[in-house]
C-alpha cells in the first residue's frame, strides 16, 4: 500500500490575496475538541475564539479579547479585516469539525453571516440540488414512448 501522505493532504488550503494560505490539520485530540465544539449547543464567542486560536497556533487572551501570534498575525499583516480573519477561522472549524464539503460551503457562502442560521442556505442548496436532479431525470421528447 502507498503511504497515506502520498494521496492525502490533511491541511486546509485557502486562497487569500493570491496566496495559498495553509491551515495545518489539528491533532487527533484537538480534532475531537473541535468536533465537540461544533456539535455542542450553547457555545460562546470565547469558545469559538479559543478554537480558532488553536487552529491558528495563536494565543487568545480572554481577559482582553485579543489574539496574537501564528496565522492570526500573518492574516492581520496581509491587511485582512476582523470579519475576514474570523471567516478564515470559522471555515477551518467547519472543515476540520464537520467535513471538507461543509468547509467549502462555509467559505463560499457564510462571510458576514456567521450569526445567521444555516437553514435558509441549506434549504436553498437542497432546492438547487433537487432541481438539478429533476432536470437530469425529466423525460425528453426523444425518450417519450411513441404513440401507436
Amino acid at each position: 500500500m502507498r503511504d497515506l501522505r502520498e494521496f492525502h493532504d490533511p491541511r486546509l488550503h485557502l486562497p487569500i490575496c493570491g496566496e495559498d494560505i495553509i491551515i495545518e490539520s489539528p491533532t487527533a485530540d484537538e480534532g475531537l475538541r473541535i468536533k465537540r465544539h461544533m456539535y455542542a449547543g450553547g457555545s460562546t464567542p470565547q469558545d469559538e475564539m479559543r478554537m480558532i486560536a488553536m487552529l491558528f497556533h495563536a494565543d487568545y487572551d480572554e481577559d482582553t479579547d485579543t489574539m496574537s501570534g501564528g496565522l492570526w498575525d500573518r492574516l492581520n499583516g496581509m491587511g485582512l479585516s476582523l470579519h475576514e480573519i474570523i471567516h478564515v477561522g470559522n471555515t477551518a472549524l467547519a472543515h476540520f469539525g464537520v467535513s471538507a464539503e461543509f468547509g467549502e460551503f462555509w467559505w463560499e457562502n457564510r462571510l458576514g453571516k456567521e450569526n445567521e442560521p444555516l437553514i435558509p442556505e441549506a434549504e436553498m442548496q437542497a432546492a438547487k440540488d433537487m432541481a438539478e436532479t429533476m432536470r437530469e431525470e425529466a423525460p425528453t421528447p426523444a425518450s417519450m414512448p411513441k404513440k401507436k
